[in-house]
């Protein structure tokens, strides 16, 4: 992480929102990636998501995330976890 970027991410509101997603992750049995992915593939508006990888694990949580059927309920909760 280049140093100039930290307190871009690393805020107390960045952890309440990751602590908050990794709680939804536990509750429903799916990773973090997997509910971000999910979410973001549910919006309306959102043709594409790209995916950055470092190896194949992380290519098959992306993959998995295309096949989720999340909630509405689930829906809502991930689009407020950032308040």
């Amino acid at each position: 992480m280049i140093p100039g970027h930290q307190p871009i991410y690393f805020t107390d509101h960045g952890f309440a929102v990751l602590e908050r997603l990794e709680s939804l992750a536990h509750e429903s049995g799916h990773s973090m990636v997997q509910l971000s992915f999910g979410w973001i593939l549910s919006r309306p508006n959102v043709s594409s998501a790209l995916v950055g990888t470092r190896n194949t694990a992380q290519i098959d949580q992306a993959f998995e995330a295309m096949e989720l059927d999340l909630s509405g309920d689930m829906l809502d909760r991930l689009t407020g976890v950032d308040r």
